[in-house]
């Protein structure tokens, strides 16, 4: 039965995500948000971590409740909030050790995870809390590399100026508060802790890194270790920060999965405020939620195949030893 409806939903999940890249941002929202639910329903059939009773549910589970008004507050200023139980949200986040939302965030805090810095969303603030890892140089197989662990510091336009970047570096929180913040990163062990700062240019934005240097453990794999942290999304690595009371890391399709649901509800149940938001020529923030829809649409393969592995595999998800 599981692998029949992973099938199934697979191939739902696939044909509305078609569909989302088909039509413009006035629908585009209700079929990308039910591409990546069936999606979802696909990743629970796969799980390892959930039995032949739990795998199942129905519901979103999702509440979004302060939609009226949105186009005069701005869009970021939406709350979401997720909820226990047997529905889908849920048991996806279940699937993917991944945070099913238990407190309330704002809409502004999910945009920010998403790492769309080319169109800043007014309201939700630079993309400041996501980790890029990277292997320093080559490395394949079982060997152990050192990496480097990079925190995005600013989102802001800016010139470079290394007394600035060295102020910003003393403001990372190192371990054990670092840790608790990317609660994965507990499978890697900290060679340096003494940061340094490299810049890289994103769109228009200047970006200013601060770089952790860090060392794998010996007893596991540079290969187990990577799969484990990261998240690939947007062709990069990244270990999201932990965002509610689980203390479990953010995945990217999960805050997708939220971030859809309140575009979708918008789109569908106050259609008036929704083409408002759209409207490139009059609303602020048309043009990032533009840019939003197109990135979920372009890169729902690459998220589905990232959660699809997570989920089945069983060194993936299982809790990290030491």
């Amino acid at each position: 039965m599981r692998k029949a409806d992973f099938n199934a939903a697979l191939e739902q999940g696939q044909q509305l995500a078609a569909a989302a890249a088909s039509v413009g941002p006035e629908t585009s929202p209700l079929l990308a948000f039910y591409a990546l639910v069936q999606i979802g329903r696909a990743v629970a059939a796969a799980s390892v971590r959930l039995t032949n009773s739990e795998w199942q549910g129905s519901g979103h589970g999702l509440a979004c409740p302060d939609l009226d008004g949105v186009a005069d507050r701005g869009i970021a200023t939406l709350t979401l909030q997720g909820s226990t139980g047997s529905n889908s949200h849920y048991i996806a986040a279940r699937a993917l050790d991944g945070p099913p939302l238990l407190s309330p965030t704002t809409f502004g805090v999910l945009w920010s995870l998403l790492q769309l810095d080319e169109v800043v969303l007014p309201g939700s603030g630079p993309s400041a809390d996501v980790l890029q890892v990277r292997a320093v140089g080559g490395w394949t197989g079982n060997s152990d590399p050192d990496a480097r662990i990079y925190p995005i510091l600013e989102g802001a336009p800016r010139r470079p100026g290394a007394r600035s970047a060295r102020r910003a570096a003393e403001r990372l929180p190192w371990t054990p508060e670092l840790e608790r913040t990317y609660p994965r990163i507990a499978s890697l062990r900290v060679e340096d802790d003494r940061p340094y700062v490299q810049y890289s240019l994103r769109g228009e934005l200047l970006r200013q890194d601060a770089v952790l240097q860090v060392a794998l453990r010996e007893d596991i794999s540079s290969t187990e270790a990577f799969r484990r942290v990261t998240s690939t999304y947007r062709g990069y690595s990244y270990v999201l920060p932990a965002i509610d009371e689980s203390g479990t890391q953010a995945h990217p399709f999960l805050v997708w999965w939220e971030v859809l649901y309140a575009l979708s509800r918008l789109a569908r149940y106050k259609p008036r405020e929704w083409l408002r938001l759209i409207d490139v020529s009059r609303h602020p923030d048309a043009a990032a939620i533009e840019l939003g829809l197109l990135t979920v649409i372009t890169s729902m393969p690459e998220i589905a195949f990232d959660a699809l592995s997570r989920a089945a595999d069983e060194d993936i998800t299982r809790p990290a030893s030491g």
